[in-house]
């Protein structure tokens, strides 16, 4: 009987060390592919912030300049929004994209630290209201476009700096996270 136990027992010591093994390399393997699947989403979230960052770089002296140009005029009843408009060649938008965030965010999310996530979820935020804020500007820009009295300009002048604000918070956010996670 007790020769039975030690052939059993001489036996399973291989098979349980390369059931062990299996599974180590395994989970390294694992690790490994999980790693390199991070290091790439991070990538693309960096090239993203930065080509959103460039992006605010490229539009904000246009909203600033914009906003002089609407001081200028506000007490000149004889120039209209739309003249305004024209004469500063229009008012660009930023393009702002998360589409990498966005993706990571929907595969593997419990593979990044709480902070970064934390940082992340607080850009895309800022996103969301920087749309709204930019929707209501142009609902507005298009409601009131003929109009020249200064309570319009004012108006204009008051969503436009409320835009530019989520701007620089945005471009400040995207600075601190490249700083951060360079």
């Amino acid at each position: 009987m007790l020769r039975k136990v030690r052939k059993f027992v001489s036996e399973m010591i291989p098979v349980l060390l390369g059931v062990l093994l299996a599974l180590l390399v395994n989970n390294w393997n694992e690790q490994r592919k999980d790693k390199a699947f991070v290091n790439k989403a991070f990538d693309a979230i960096k090239k993203e912030i930065t080509e959103n960052r460039e992006e605010l770089d490229k539009i904000l002296p246009g909203h600033y300049a914009f906003i002089d140009s609407l001081a200028q005029y506000t007490k000149d009843e004889n120039r209209s929004l739309e003249a305004i408009l024209i004469n500063t060649n229009g008012l660009q938008m930023p393009t702002i994209k998360s589409t990498a965030w966005k993706f990571y965010l929907g595969s593997n999310i419990e593979l990044i630290d709480y902070q970064r996530v934390s940082i992340l979820s607080g850009m895309d935020e800022t996103i969301k209201f920087l749309e709204i804020k930019m929707e209501q500007l142009m609902e507005f820009a298009t409601q009131n476009t003929p109009k020249t009295d200064s309570q319009t300009k004012k108006m204009f002048t008051i969503l436009l700096l409320n835009v530019t604000d989520s701007e620089e918070q945005l471009k400040e956010a995207y600075e601190a996270y490249l700083d951060q996670f360079h």
